[in-house]
């Protein structure tokens, strides 16, 4: 009898290729297993409950931020406990930055990295440079740019817009939850990051607080609309040819105050499994053969993925066909700035996201940001 699998994840090409053309290969050399993968959108991965998925899901691709709400759920496999030492040793030896470690949390490893990003910065150089601009390499010229020429955009949904705080505050030297008991940040970077989100969004479109990455990477190779992206989580298939109309230039973010290429928001994703997996043994096998060296460096990457996989990162072949898309974000990546992953924060940053929202729209002052945000805090510690 066949043993089917299920599993959910989000809804691009980078989600969800890499998974359909892996489970086919397993399946090639395990005519007994099918896998069948879903998708949810990418506002239900960022934001969306688990309990239900949990249920009916054998794989679940989550973000790092549940880490805490998993592990109080007993709901999830504890894959310390059921894949070999020297396989996990293995794979965290082999992570881009802080991918493998982001899902490892109070004493357990959840999920396994499959896929890694953090915010980075994208650019149509062609046009850039045919207007007679530079591309821009700190803040100061984003903003020149963006007033310019109105030819700056991001997206700035509550995650993206949160996402862009924290990096900023780390921007201005300081990590958030790190040094205030009581705060994310200090009142003074606070205001400084703040102002900086301002005054940039008030020379973009007002779209932006409605799109996903995706979206707005589509529009920056189908037309002249946008020029340059300050920040966004990576997509590396917008720098593939093939994919899309124009390739789109990833590279890192701009240096810290203290001239670090770092800070920038980790996302990316993991693979996590069920205790209500039926086959367990399977899933396990999917699991760490697509989440390893081989598999990340040639099909999972080949496929539309966005590989964990340092030697992916470092592939030759990867990045002749990415216009160094790997090569030239990975300082981005090795020093970004993990998310808290505490049982309260995905309250947090739910309601925070939605409060910096709002402040881009002049529908609350700074002060009163800086306030709520401590508020929001607090609640979400309790």
């Amino acid at each position: 009898m066949k043993k089917i699998l299920k599993g959910i994840t989000w809804a691009h090409t980078r989600g969800l290729a890499p998974l359909q053309v892996t489970w086919q290969v397993y399946s090639d050399f395990h005519p007994d297993v099918e896998i069948q993968w879903h998708i949810r959108s990418l506002h239900d991965f960022g934001e969306g409950s688990l309990n239900e998925l949990v249920q009916n899901y054998d794989f679940l691709l989550i973000d790092h931020p549940f880490m805490g709400t998993i592990a109080q759920s007993n709901l999830f496999v504890k894959l310390d406990q059921n894949l070999f030492a020297d396989i996990l040793k293995t794979l965290a030896s082999e992570s881009v930055g802080a991918s493998y470690n982001s899902y490892y949390y109070e004493g357990h490893q959840w999920a396994l990295p499959v896929d890694a990003a953090a915010q980075v910065s994208a650019a149509r150089i062609d046009l850039i440079e045919a207007a007679g601009f530079s591309v821009p390499t700190s803040w100061n010229e984003i903003l020149e740019l963006s007033q310019k020429t109105g030819k700056v955009a991001m997206a700035l949904t509550p995650m993206a817009t949160l996402g862009m705080f924290f990096t900023l505050c780390n921007y201005y030297g300081e990590e958030p939850f790190k040094n205030q008991s009581e705060k994310v940040v200090s009142d003074e970077v606070a205001v400084l990051a703040l102002t900086d989100m301002h005054q940039l969004f008030n020379s973009m479109p007002r779209w932006c607080l409605d799109v996903y990455p995706p979206a707005v990477f589509n529009k920056m190779c189908t037309s002249g609309e946008i020029w340059f992206v300050p920040l966004s989580y990576g997509y590396v298939n917008y720098s593939m040819k093939g994919y899309a109309t124009t390739t789109v230039t990833f590279m890192d973010v701009p240096a810290t105050k203290s001239n670090i290429v770092g800070g920038s928001t980790l996302g990316g994703v993991g693979i996590a499994l069920s205790v209500h997996c039926q086959n367990t043994d399977v899933a396990l096998d999917y699991m760490q053969w697509i989440a390893g060296a081989d598999c990340q460096s040639t099909l999972y990457a080949l496929s539309g993925g966005q590989p964990a996989n340092i030697k992916a990162w470092k592939n030759e072949l990867l990045n002749s066909i990415s216009i160094n898309f790997y090569e030239n974000t990975l300082k981005s990546l090795e020093n970004a700035f993990v998310r808290p992953r505490y049982n309260g924060f995905h309250h947090f940053q739910t309601h925070t996201g939605r409060l910096l929202q709002s402040f881009l729209k002049n529908e609350i002052d700074i002060n009163a940001v800086v306030k709520t945000m401590i508020s929001n805090y607090l609640n979400s510690i309790k």
